[in-house]
C-alpha cells in the first residue's frame, strides 16, 4: 500500500516537474519570437514567396476536382474494360487534362471577355473627358468673369494645387517608377507560378488517391482509431462547407452578372459587358462584394451620363436585392450554418488580415472553426448531462444531474439573471 502511494507521489511529481518544465519553454518560445518577430515574419515571407507555385497548384488541384471527378466518373461509365489498371491509369490521365483544359479555356474565355471591353472603355473615355473638361472649363470662366474675389481665389488655390501637384511628381517620381517596375515583375512572376502551379496541379490530381492513403496511414500510426475518425469527419465537414460555399458563390456571381448584362442592354447603358463582369466578380465577396462592385460602375457610367448612372444605380440595388433574399438563399441555402453577424464578423477579421482574398475565403473558414468550436461544446455538454440546444439556455430549464438532485446549475444561473433584472 505504501509503495503504490510513493508511485502515485512520484507520477505526481513528475506530471508537475512536466507542466512546470512546459510552461517555462512556452514563456521562452513566445519571449524568442516577440524578440525576433521583424526576422521571423521576413523569413516567413521568403518561404510563402518559395511555396507559392506549390500553393497554385494545390488551389487548382481542388477548384479542378469536380470537373476532373465527373469526367473520371463519366469516362468509366461508358468504357467497356473497367477493371483493367491500363484503362484506368489511362482514364486518369484523360481526365486530368480535360478538366485542367476546361479550368484554362473558361480562364482563357473570361479574360478575353473583360480586356478587349476594358481596352475599348478607356479609349471612349479618351474620347469623351476631354470635351467635357472643355466645357467645364468654359462654365467656370464664363462663371467667374464677373466675380473678381472668386475669381481670385480659385486662381489662388488653382496656383496652390499645381504647386502641390508638381511637388508630389518631383518627389514620387522616382517611387513611381520603382513601383511600376515591382508591379511588371509580379505580374510576370505570378504568370510563372501560375504556369508552375497548373503542373503541381497535374501531379496532385495525379497522386490525390495515394496522398490521402499516405496520410490516413500516418494518421493511424499516431493516433486511436476515435481520434483519427473524428478527425476525418472534421475534414469532411470542411470540404463540404469550402465546396459547397465557393461553388455555390461562383454559380450565384454567374447568374447575377448575367442578369445585370441584360438588365444592361435593355436599359441602354454603355460599357454593358465590363459593368457586368465587374460586378459579377464581387459579387463573389458575401456582403461587400455587390457595394464594391458597383461603385466603379456607377462612376465609369457618371462620366457617360448622369441620368443613367442615378438608372444604374437603383437597378443594381434592385439586383441585389434580389440576389440578396431569392438567388443567394436558392443557391447556397444554410452552407454555412451562421447567423449573419458572424458572416460579418468573419468578412471583416478575413479582409483586415488577408485583404480580398480574407474576404472570400474569411466565411467558409470560419464556419469550419465554428463548426469545430459548436462540436466541442456538445461533446462537453454531453459529458455533462446537459442539453446542447440553445433554446434550452433562454429561459428558466431545470436540470436535475447526479451531483445536484435539485434544481440544475442552468436554473441557478437563470435565476441570477432575473434577479440582477
Amino acid at each position: 500500500m505504501e509503495k503504490s502511494e510513493r508511485n502515485k507521489n512520484k507520477n505526481s511529481y513528475f506530471k508537475q516537474g512536466l507542466t512546470a518544465f512546459l510552461v517555462i519553454a512556452a514563456v521562452i518560445l513566445l519571449y524568442f519570437i516577440l524578440v525576433n518577430l521583424p526576422h521571423i515574419t521576413a523569413f516567413m515571407g521568403k518561404c510563402f514567396s518559395a511555396l507559392q507555385p506549390i500553393i497554385f497548384g494545390m488551389v487548382i488541384a481542388y477548384l479542378v476536382n469536380p470537373i476532373y471527378n465527373y469526367v473520371y466518373a463519366f469516362l468509366i461509365k461508358i468504357s467497356k474494360n473497367k477493371e483493367s489498371r491500363k484503362v484506368k491509369k489511362l482514364l486518369n490521365a484523360v481526365s486530368i487534362f480535360v478538366s485542367l483544359l476546361i479550368f484554362v479555356l473558361l480562364i482563357a474565355a473570361f479574360m478575353y471577355m473583360i480586356i478587349p471591353s476594358f481596352v475599348s472603355t478607356i479609349s471612349q473615355l479618351t474620347t469623351i473627358l476631354p470635351p467635357q473638361i472643355d466645357a467645364l472649363v468654359k462654365w467656370i470662366n464664363s462663371t467667374l468673369r464677373d466675380n473678381d474675389q472668386i475669381s481670385g481665389a480659385v486662381t489662388y488655390i488653382y496656383d496652390v494645387v499645381s504647386k502641390w501637384l508638381q511637388d508630389i511628381v518631383k518627389n514620387n517620381v522616382n517611387s513611381w517608377a520603382e513601383s511600376f517596375a515591382t508591379g511588371v515583375f509580379s505580374v510576370v512572376n505570378f504568370v510563372k507560378d501560375f504556369v508552375i502551379g497548373l503542373m503541381v496541379a497535374i501531379y496532385v490530381l495525379a497522386s490525390k488517391r495515394t496522398f490521402i492513403a499516405q496520410f490516413k496511414k500516418i494518421m493511424y500510426a499516431l493516433f486511436s482509431e476515435n481520434k483519427v475518425s473524428i478527425v476525418f469527419k472534421t475534414l469532411a465537414k470542411s470540404h463540404k462547407i469550402f465546396s459547397g460555399f465557393i461553388s455555390g458563390k461562383i454559380v450565384d456571381s454567374i447568374i447575377v452578372g448575367i442578369i445585370c448584362f441584360v438588365g444592361c442592354v435593355v436599359l441602354g447603358m454603355p460599357y454593358a459587358v465590363l459593368i457586368s463582369v465587374i460586378v459579377g466578380v464581387t459579387n463573389v465577396i458575401p456582403v461587400f462584394g455587390p457595394y464594391i462592385g458597383a461603385v466603379p460602375s456607377v462612376l465609369l457610367v457618371l462620366l457617360y451620363d448622369p441620368i443613367k448612372a442615378l438608372i444604374l444605380t437603383v437597378f443594381i440595388i434592385l439586383l441585389q436585392t434580389l440576389d440578396g433574399n431569392v438567388i443567394g438563399p436558392k443557391i447556397l441555402g444554410d452552407s454555412t450554418g451562421m447567423s449573419a453577424f458572424w458572416v460579418m464578423f468573419s468578412i471583416l477579421i478575413g479582409g483586415g488580415l488577408f485583404g480580398v482574398i480574407g474576404m472570400l475565403l474569411g466565411v467558409p473558414t470560419f464556419a469550419v472553426i465554428f463548426y469545430i468550436i459548436k462540436s466541442g461544446i456538445a461533446y462537453l455538454l454531453k459529458r455533462k448531462n446537459l442539453p446542447e440546444d440553445t433554446m434550452a439556455y433562454y429561459g428558466r430549464v431545470d436540470i436535475h444531474t447526479s451531483n445536484n438532485s435539485e434544481e440544475g446549475v442552468i436554473g441557478d444561473a437563470q435565476k441570477v439573471i432575473d434577479d440582477a433584472e
